[in-house]
């Protein structure tokens, strides 16, 4: 309700109910700054690695070009899901992400021509004839990774700090199925007990509705035609007995390893599971028990889920966010709008005083031009009661609400395209120092969605990749760089349009490269042509979008440097190269004291 106006205090007809939109603007000047920041091209992630060996720079070309793909995929939806989870974590202060790989893959029976040579004989040559052979083929519907946001609400996770989602003792998701969706998912899940499921008889409303979405609209859920199940998923370490194993030692067919007391039992492990059973009233049944079926590279069970925070919290680990105290500043900044516009409507409107014992009926006190009020004391009968509208305090009041709000959320007018309460006197100098101190604070908020949340989803889509993707699919998305894949290599991923800067600063970048470009240019050094190529990469990227294209030709490999030519020219010497003076920002020659 913080973000949609609602308002729940009760009023008086006649009494202002204005929501002034103070926190919405900052909470949408956030999501427009993450969404120009991941969005602004099609290239999500800047991959790099450290180290000098020859193949590193193909390995970081292999994985971008996987993410890139994976993410720009139109059925990922991935726009509207990075937009909501950003969203809930401003909120919330934690959101979560569930990750899967989709796989639809049709067998069909060919029938195809074989050649066979059928030998000599005493009357006839050798000849060949063609044969009708059945043949299976695979036809690849669907191989790629997916996920989806949860709502924090929905999720409970162990209580203990942990550092990443994979430390915490176990986490249990809630969602809201039918019937049709657990057969839908019984062979890829394993269900068990749908007879059981099938006999229940739930409410209308399930208790995924109740806490999360359905908790602010209320809407009423009709009479149960299509009946709806909670279904809790259960993530973490659960003692099992084994019963098979695959070729690297991995559990792939397990029970419960505990007795009715909940003892471990003696050929028990303790291993990563997913536990799944259904809830309807006090009615639990089980209908999944499976090891964790998502393993990396290196056969080490994780859980396919990523949880990016907010704020990091000294002693919770699921984070912190500003919004309790927003909506705090938030309602008082209302408060103190409404009390000013009620006390304007009192001075405004008239209002009278009357002798207790008159015989005056207060329904007749209309004012009308045409309609006199009769009296039988004009002096003492009725009186107008004067009302002052002095509302300076309130406005001042006001304003330094939306300054302290401000202030908590570092998102200022000049970010939202607005000068506020800037005065006339303020100089530019002073504005960029204080968005400066902003940009500082906005980007913690990054690097701990960056951190937190998008590190683990690049390197859960790698894992999942390489579990499960097809080599048909593999080559179709990293051509020639397929060779170079390696999911375990120590990747850092920046976004393609982090460096969200002001103007100026970009206008002062592309002069000191403007500069740096004429020297190089005017040098015979065999790299000259790269770094010029380079030079004029970074460029168009500060220049923005609207130059994509020649960024994409120049991003292209450049063609190899032709060595200079040794003939000397018809002036019979050779120019020395002239290194430009520093410019202004009107291109104009500056000295070496006003360069200082």
């Amino acid at each position: 309700s913080s973000i949609d106006g609602y308002t729940t205090s009760e009023k008086y007809s006649w009494q202002s109910d204005v929501n002034i939109p103070e926190f919405f603007s900052s909470y949408i000047t956030e999501a427009s700054i993450v969404a120009t920041q991941y969005f602004q091209t099609r290239d999500f992630v800047e991959v790099y690695l450290e180290g000098d060996k020859p193949e590193d720079k193909k390995k970081c070309d292999a994985v971008k070009t996987l993410i890139n793909k994976m993410l720009n995929r139109k059925d990922l939806y991935y726009f509207q899901k990075l937009m909501r989870a950003t969203s809930i974590r401003q909120l919330a202060g934690v959101v979560y992400m569930l990750c899967w790989w989709e796989q639809d893959i049709i067998t069909t029976q060919d029938i195809e021509q074989e050649e066979q040579i059928i030998p000599a004989s005493d009357t006839e040559p050798p000849r060949i004839v063609s044969i009708p052979k059945t043949v299976t083929k695979e036809h690849i519907i669907k191989d790629c990774f997916n996920c989806d946001v949860i709502d924090p609400r929905n999720v409970f996770v162990s209580p203990e700090y942990a550092y990443s989602i994979q430390e915490k003792r176990y986490v249990i998701i809630r969602h809201e199925k039918s019937y049709d969706d657990l057969v839908r998912d019984k062979e890829r899940c394993n269900y068990f007990n749908l007879d059981k499921v099938k006999a229940l008889k739930p409410s209308a409303e399930t208790e995924t509705a109740r806490e999360s979405y359905n908790k602010d609209t209320r809407y009423v859920f009709p009479e149960v035609t299509y009946p709806l199940y909670d279904v809790y998923e259960r993530y973490g370490k659960f003692w099992s007995v084994v019963h098979e194993r695959d070729r690297h030692g991995i559990p792939v067919r397990i029970s419960p390893g505990i007795d009715h007391q909940g003892n471990p039992l003696d050929n028990a492990e303790l291993i990563e599971t997913i536990i799944t059973f259904v809830k309807s009233g006090s009615t639990y049944i089980l209908i999944r028990f499976d090891p964790q079926r998502y393993v990396t590279s290196k056969n080490i069970p994780y859980r396919p889920i990523v949880r990016g925070v907010y704020y990091i919290h000294p002693t919770r680990s699921e984070g912190t966010t500003d919004t309790d105290f927003s909506i705090n500043l938030q309602k008082a900044i209302n408060d103190t709008i409404n009390i000013s516009n009620d006390r304007v409507m009192l001075a405004t409107f008239p209002a009278f005083k009357m002798r207790k014992y008159g015989d005056i009926d207060p329904s007749e006190l209309v004012i009308s031009p045409n309609k006199p009020i009769l009296l039988e004391d004009p002096v003492n009968d009725l009186q107008e009661l004067k009302i002052s509208d002095n509302v300076v305090g309130a406005l001042s009041q006001s304003a330094m609400l939306i300054n302290e709000l401000q202030q908590l959320r570092a998102i200022f007018p000049t970010t939202m395209g607005n000068i506020g309460s800037i005065k006339a006197s303020t100089t530019a100098t002073a504005v960029a120092g204080a968005e400066q101190r902003t940009d500082m604070r906005m980007a913690y908020k990054s690097l701990s969605f960056e951190y937190t949340f998008n590190c683990e989803l690049y390197w859960m889509i790698l894992q999942m990749a390489y579990q499960f993707m097809r080599q048909e699919t593999a080559e179709e998305i990293l051509g020639n760089l397929i060779v170079y894949f390696d999911p375990d290599a120590d990747y850092t991923y920046k976004p393609v349009t982090s460096a969200i800067e002001l103007e100026y600063s970009k206008k002062t970048k592309i002069q000191n490269y403007t500069n740096l470009l004429q020297i190089v240019s005017s040098l015979k050094h065999p790299q000259a042509v790269s770094i010029v190529n380079y030079i004029l990469l970074e460029i168009l990227k500060l220049m923005g979008g609207e130059y994509s294209v020649i960024q994409s030709i120049f991003s292209q490999q450049p063609q190899q440097a032709q060595p200079p030519s040794s003939e000397p020219l018809t002036t019979g010497h050779t120019p020395k190269p002239q290194t430009p003076s520093s410019t202004n920002q009107y291109g104009m020659e500056m000295t070496e004291v006003e360069t200082g």
